[in-house]
């Protein structure tokens, strides 16, 4: 079974956070405590993976919430499910934001949940650095 990407929030405060100059936060796991990160790097082109990382809090691993359903990436691009179809085990990327329903992300029972209720999670429930986060039941 895997083990369920629960995200710690704390701080991220939907709604709260306008730009990306404000009330950035990092998003951690309760995966040996790493958090969301873009791999590579905040400079890494759209389409670029989310992994697990330990926690350095660079910008790769700085996001804010606008109110609007997104959650963003420092540099401002969304927390995307590849494709927008919202199939199990779909990548979990970052692109320009535009709004679609694979960009939507709620905090409820301490699950991020997106696209067809499908949750954020950890490819194969592992818990090593790197492993790619996607959506899943």
């Amino acid at each position: 079974m895997k083990k369920l990407l629960a995200l710690a929030l704390i701080a991220l405060g939907f709604g709260l956070a306008t730009t990306p100059a404000h009330a950035t936060t990092t998003i951690t796991t309760l995966i040996n405590g790493y958090c969301l990160d873009l791999k590579g790097g905040i400079n890494q082109p759209n389409g670029t993976p989310f992994i697990i990382y330990p926690c350095h809090g660079q910008a790769n691993q700085q996001f804010y919430a606008p109110g609007d359903g997104t959650i963003r990436l420092s540099d401002g691009r969304c927390v995307d499910a590849r494709g927008g179809a919202g199939k199990p085990e779909d990548e979990v990327i970052a692109w320009p934001c535009h709004g679609g329903a694979n960009q939507k992300w709620t905090y409820t029972e301490g699950k991020m949940v997106g696209i067809k209720g499908l949750c954020l999670d950890v490819r194969g429930g592992g818990g090593a650095p790197e492993t790619p986060v996607i959506i899943y039941p």
